[in-house]
């Protein structure tokens, strides 16, 4: 089969349009991406008490939100501030319930004042983990 130059050109536009056709799907597809953007991540953290005595067991609890919705189903870990370094506390992980609420049992033995945070686990790596700080006094 001959190739004419009337075929060439239509061979050369038809891929031209191809290309542009896969720059506006690939335009449409980091516009969606852009407008799908980390969403809006809350969690909260409420300690049973801010004073303990070593060895005593207290509960955290908290909301954990992605979106404005519950996090349903969602990892929460429990850290401590050790020597400017947050850390999580061994046996200090709960998964959320079907209204994004956790509750946690926390036994300290470490005496003086602890600087400890919620940290919500997101599915996505573009999405931050929230983070609640408390503290709690440990006598």
């Amino acid at each position: 089969m001959k190739v004419t130059s009337t075929r060439r050109a239509f061979i050369r536009r038809g891929a031209a349009a191809v290309i542009a056709g896969g720059l506006v799907a690939s335009g449409a597809v980091v516009g969606t991406y852009a407008a799908a953007e980390a969403p809006s991540v809350s969690i909260t953290a409420n300690p049973s008490d801010t004073t303990v005595n070593s060895g005593q067991q207290f509960r955290v609890r908290g909301l954990f939100k992605i979106g404005g919705e519950p996090a349903v189903n969602r990892t929460v870990k429990i850290q401590s501030l050790n020597g400017g370094t947050w850390q999580n506390i061994q046996g200090a992980q709960v998964s959320t319930g079907d209204d994004g609420r956790y509750a946690v049992r926390l036994i300290l033995s470490r005496k003086g004042e602890r600087d400890l945070r919620a940290v919500g686990i997101t599915p996505s790596p573009n999405t931050p983990n929230p983070k609640a700080r408390f503290t709690v006094t440990v006598s």
